[in-house]
């Protein structure tokens, strides 16, 4: 029964991968996904560093970070946009005010290892890293884990958005500039 479960759980999934290639050959999907993607563009700039107000509508670097992520959106229909882009490309147009410099390096960022598979939402490494950062956490700061545990408070609940942010939500701007450089 467990044995006929997972090939069941295989089938699935690859049934479901299979679906959406189907999908994603198709023009109208492209479209769709294009759509949605600068749909949600524009929705989460406005709640991009709010505080800050550079990048609200009519401001400085509004345009220049929409610019970037719908470019990345097309440059990337697989991925398209996903929430959390704007914090990352909007800290690299701060720190590079050249567009075509700002893209590239938001792109190169994007699509490097670690942070990828948050982007396209693949569990299999998702869960891998949490259990990393949950073994981590435990050796490290073992009160804090088990206390985190007795709240249940699960890795899931703050580590995604830490990646997918590069800790641009987490933490105030000018700690974030020293994290990241």
């Amino acid at each position: 029964s467990e044995i006929l479960e997972e090939l069941y759980l295989k089938y699935y999934k690859i049934r479901k991968k299979l679906l959406m290639l189907i999908q994603i050959d198709s023009p109208s999907y492209a479209v769709q996904q294009r759509e949605k993607s600068i749909s949600l563009i524009e929705q989460d700039i406005k709640r991009t560093f709010a505080d800050l107000s550079l990048f609200q509508e009519g401001m400085k670097y509004h345009d220049s970070l929409f610019r970037i992520l719908r470019a990345f959106a097309m440059y990337r229909p697989d991925i398209g946009y996903v929430q959390g882009m704007s914090y990352i490309a909007a800290i690299v147009l701060l720190y590079i005010q050249d567009e075509y410099k700002a893209f590239m390096n938001f792109s190169n960022l994007m699509l490097k290892y670690p942070i990828m598979p948050f982007y396209t939402f693949n569990e299999d490494f998702v869960a891998q890293v949490l259990q990393l950062f949950k073994q981590l956490f435990q050796i490290n700061l073992p009160d804090l884990c088990d206390h985190f545990e007795m709240e249940e408070i699960k890795p899931r609940q703050y580590v995604y958005k830490w990646i997918m942010t590069l800790f641009s939500r987490s933490l105030p701007l000018r700690i974030v500039s020293h994290v990241w450089d």
